[in-house]
């Protein structure tokens, strides 16, 4: 009798994620006060035993996902924290921007629109979580909140805020100027954009006034980001100019501060495809038949291009002239 072949596979992939785990998060006790109950199906584990996640070294979902998926894993984590943070404009109208995130694509398109913000006259003080914010939203510019329903319940950093929210009284929100742009995907039918449009709501009802229509971005397309850009560039930043006009700098200064880029080339790494320069050779050769020619194309692999796993790179073809 033998053992299980794939046993020892298991086993190393196994230790791969949890060191991977133990790299990027610290782990505690959901319940601190838990004892210990043992429950037993095929092994013995803990019974109702669960734990919380977090991120280290103040790491964001977006970060950790641009790291696991960068061909530098070893990067210094002060650049990637650098880069993940967008330049805040130097100048221009304040405004401030929430986001509730469990994935990190709310979050991701908050950044984006702050850095966008100078662009148009304005800087974006803040942008943070919405509990951060719960019961204190800001009257003296415009407040801009970007989140998603997660089977209808709020993100894990938006839930007291919008608990908060449903327990406010009328009026209490009166002067607080607000757009809201949420995520959401509509195979989840029954509570598709469910707390944006809660929260879009409760803040008119509570004497709120809404600076842009809500806009809205569906998952299951596959493009959020373009859904993200057309709300902000068509309907957002018209309304934004409209209410509070556009800042000006007399000197010409650029209200954006410069912009970074970093180009990499993740896909040959990943994908183990080098993409090499083919040479095609014609040449020609008479048939014994003196009205026919026929003509033979030989494409093959550059002699200078890197090596490639082998592979059938030599194909020819015959083509049939009639002279």
């Amino acid at each position: 009798m033998r053992a299980c072949i794939g046993r020892p596979f298991a086993w190393q992939e196994a230790l791969l994620v949890t060191a991977i785990l133990l790299q990027n998060f610290n782990f505690t006790m959901d319940d601190p006060s838990y004892k210990l109950h043992i429950k037993q199906t095929l092994t013995i584990k803990p019974k109702d035993f669960y734990m919380r996640a977090h991120l280290r070294h103040h790491m964001s979902a977006t970060t950790l996902e641009r790291a696991l998926a960068s061909t530098s894993l070893n990067e210094p984590e002060e650049k990637i924290q650098h880069q993940a943070n967008p330049k805040k404009a130097v100048s221009g109208k304040p405004m401030a921007i929430y986001y509730g995130s469990n994935t990190g694509t709310c979050e991701a398109l908050a950044n984006r629109l702050a850095g966008d913000a100078g662009n148009y006259g304005f800087r974006a003080d803040v942008v943070d979580i919405l509990d951060s914010v719960k019961g204190n939203l800001p009257t003296d510019k415009p407040v801009v909140i970007i989140t998603a329903s997660y089977e209808g319940q709020p993100a894990d950093n938006a839930a007291h805020f919008v608990t908060q929210l449903s327990n406010s009284k009328d009026s209490e929100l009166e002067n607080v100027s607000y757009a809201v742009f949420g995520c959401g995907h509509r195979d989840w039918a029954k509570t598709y954009q469910k707390i944006p449009t809660l929260i879009d709501g409760l803040i008119e009802q509570r004497g709120g006034k809404r600076i842009a229509d809500m806009g809205t971005a569906d998952a299951s397309h596959g493009d959020i980001f373009t859904e993200f850009e057309t709300w902000e560039d068509k309907i957002f930043w018209p309304k934004m100019k409209e209410c509070y006009g556009v800042s000006e700098v007399a000197d010409g200064t650029p209200l954006e501060s410069s912009l970074d880029v970093e180009v990499s080339t993740p896909r040959s790494s990943m994908l183990r495809q080098v993409s090499n320069p083919i040479v095609r050779i014609p040449f020609r050769r008479k048939s014994n038949h003196p009205s026919r020619t026929y003509e033979k194309h030989a494409s093959r692999q550059s002699k200078f291009s890197p090596p490639q796993e082998p592979q059938r790179n030599v194909t020819s073809r015959y083509l049939y002239h009639q002279t």
